[in-house]
């Protein structure tokens, strides 16, 4: 996992990211605290992109497929912040070095994914059930499965379709892979038992997963932010990426905004959050989550506490606490409306209110202290150290374009005095021949 954070306001967008890293297998995991997330987009126009989540794209590293567009936008600039992250998303769809072992590879780690979802509901249900009876049998696990694949399904359905998979036949991309489904499944249910419609809808919950808007929890995150040439303030553009289905990249707007008259400051924390949604919001959001919960429990007990005090009627009994249910449910739900209400009054509006008039100096230090509260509560709790090591920062500001306020290298630069010089060699050679930014022929 990883904490990485955008902060934009009139003057500039400020991105910060960690540098930790977990590689793991079916055995062990080991974290490192080296990767890069924060690259320059481009060499010359004011935008720059972050990477969260998975590290790669179908086994190719972020890193050389945002180098490599990096080198083939050269000097070409767009107006807008959207065409850099449109044209980037082009690139990448259009990227040629995806065999067919990565996409093979890649479509058995979404299908083991989506069938680990499932069973992850089936041992919630088994482990609250075996609280209560105290054991569990054969037909009861079956039943459990039964309940948690027909859920999942109608979840599924219930999403909208990725654009790529508009008009596509279900049936024959399960015949196509049939045999990878099977193999997931036995993977992932092993040791479960499932009845025979359970493994036919598996099989259609699989299609479903690759062609609905859903991802798994191995996806890439990419924040496209900064400026277009037509652009005073800043923008900034996410999007969930997991990998090549049937040759086409499977990705979706995560995020979008801009400064403007409405708006014109912005905190976004990415991938691991909490500790950012607690300093704007005073409560963590896990807590939160909880305490809306446990109201909720807490109401449904008492319209089932309250009736038979007052009727001895089964019939009354029932209507009255039919709509004093629903009388509660309102209830709860202005609270937690309330609630809302008043965190961003008193918390998250007054902190926006600040960042508007930040310098640009003040922004940096404020996304980086964001980051490192992250990385500071994993290392002193129990949680795994997902988030740390150096912390990358960058200003982007319109007219001082991309500005490094820390940055690690994974070289000494007194030792590679040319790096810099080769950066931007490609370039003053083109120049030097008289090629324009497009590399077209310019005319005396």
């Amino acid at each position: 996992m990883t904490a990485e954070i955008a902060i934009l306001n009139r003057n500039a967008v400020v991105l910060a990211a960690d540098s930790a890293v977990t590689i793991s297998n079916s055995r062990a995991s080991k974290s490192y605290n080296s990767a890069n997330k924060l690259f320059s987009l481009s060499k010359y126009a004011p935008v720059a992109v972050m990477v969260f989540g998975g590290a790669d794209m179908t086994g190719i590293p972020w890193e050389t497929i945002i180098k490599e567009y990096r080198a083939k936008l050269g000097r070409k600039k767009f107006d807008q912040l959207d065409n850099y992250a449109d044209d980037f998303v082009s690139f990448v769809k259009g990227y040629p070095s995806i065999d067919m072992h990565d996409a093979r590879t890649n479509l058995a780690r979404l299908l083991n994914g989506e069938f680990k979802s499932v069973a992850a509901a089936v041992e919630r249900m088994f482990n609250q059930y075996l609280g209560r009876i105290g054991t569990v049998d054969e037909d009861t696990v079956t039943k459990f499965v039964n309940v948690a694949v027909s859920q999942r399904q109608k979840f599924l359905e219930a999403l909208d379709t990725l654009p790529f998979a508009a008009g596509w036949d279900l049936r024959r991309l399960i015949g196509k892979h049939k045999r990878e489904i099977y193999k997931a499944r036995r993977e992932v249910f092993e040791n479960i038992p499932i009845s025979r419609d359970s493994k036919k809808t598996l099989y259609r919950i699989a299609a479903l997963s690759l062609t609905k808007k859903t991802f798994s929890d191995s996806r890439s995150g990419i924040v496209v932010a900064g400026f277009g040439e037509a652009q005073v303030f800043p923008a900034i553009k996410a999007f969930h990426c997991d990998g090549m289905i049937e040759g086409h990249l499977k990705f979706a707007s995560l995020l979008e905004a801009n400064v403007s008259g409405n708006m014109d400051s912005g905190i976004y924390p990415f991938a691991q959050h909490e500790m950012v949604v607690r300093f704007m919001e005073g409560i963590d959001p896990n807590y939160q989550t909880y305490l809306e919960t446990a109201f909720e429990t807490f109401m449904s007990r008492m319209a089932d506490e309250i009736g038979p005090k007052f009727f001895r009627s089964k019939k009354r009994r029932e209507l009255f606490q039919n709509a004093l249910r629903l009388s509660l449910a309102e209830t709860t739900k202005h609270f937690v409306s309330e609630a809302k209400r008043y965190r961003q009054r008193y918390y998250v509006r007054p902190i926006l209110g600040s960042v508007r008039n930040l310098p640009k100096e003040d922004l940096a230090v404020l996304a980086e202290s964001l980051v490192h509260l992250t990385s500071l509560k994993r290392r002193v709790s129990m949680d795994v150290e997902s988030v740390g090591g150096p912390i990358d920062v960058a200003v982007i500001s319109k007219g001082d374009g991309l500005v490094w306020i820390k940055r690690k290298h994974y070289f000494n630069q007194e030792l590679n005095p040319f790096f810099m010089q080769k950066y931007f060699a490609e370039d003053v050679l083109s120049l030097a021949k008289g090629s324009g930014p497009d590399g077209k022929q310019e005319e005396d």
